[in-house]
């Protein structure tokens, strides 16, 4: 058992002791305020450059869709054209042979008129019934992209909800270990620590506190059992 003037000399020791943990806490804590100024200004750059990266990324899709659907509108109008030149020279031959060996010239010319105008009506109405696909075409495909940007916005807003979930409470057990550090309480604050280790294994800022209250964890447990 340690002698009466072995328990006199100390207290000194312990002044000391508590003086170093307030030197060290008070630098712990400049450095981690400097940590978490640095850390929230690295995350507001990655928060914009990833925004830009999602608007670009949505412009380039909208960009392609367009272009997807302007080449499409620009191939059937060809077929149209195409089909409607075809079908209309197609249709005067036959119309014109049909009618050579008709004698009533009144006759010929008003079938050839009939023809003319039905023929006009029906390419009209295929052309109707063209535009009217493409413009369902391209409402659809725009339902399309405007229901996976909102699924994907929804992705994304979970997906930060929870980062940001972690990140308060990240936080809040960084802040409860350093009170523990600033009241010599370097148990709990190692227990905070291994908090922190369990949301964020890599977490640099839970590294350094958790060297700062190995040591004196470990110091206060030996002054006890010698005690």
């Amino acid at each position: 058992m340690p002698s009466a003037s072995a328990l006199k000399k100390k207290p000194p020791n312990g002044l000391i002791l508590a003086e170093l943990q307030a030197r060290f806490a008070a630098d712990l804590e400049a450095r981690l305020a400097e940590e978490r100024r640095r850390f929230e200004e690295v995350r507001t750059q990655e928060q914009y450059a990833e925004l830009e990266a999602r608007r670009q990324a949505a412009e380039a899709a909208e960009q392609r869709a367009a272009e997807q659907l302007r080449d499409r509108l620009q191939e059937e109008r060809q077929r149209l054209e195409q089909d409607y030149s075809r079908t209309l020279e197609g249709e005067r031959a036959r119309i014109e042979n049909e009618l050579r060996s008709t004698y009533d010239e009144g006759e010929r010319r008003r079938e050839v008129a009939r023809a003319q105008e039905e023929e006009v009506r029906r390419v009209r109405r295929e052309q109707e019934e063209a535009q009217r696909l493409a413009q369902e075409e391209a409402a659809r495909a725009k339902q399309e992209e405007d229901a996976r940007n909102y699924e994907q916005a929804i992705r994304d807003a979970i997906e930060e909800g929870r980062r940001l979930a972690q990140a308060k409470k990240i936080r809040s057990y960084m802040e409860q270990a350093k009170q523990y550090l600033s009241e010599a309480r370097f148990e709990e604050a190692l227990g905070e620590v291994t908090r922190v280790f369990r949301l964020e294994p890599e977490n640099s800022a839970a590294h350094e506190l958790e060297l700062r209250a190995i040591q004196p964890a470990t110091v206060a447990t030996h002054t006890r059992c010698t005690l």
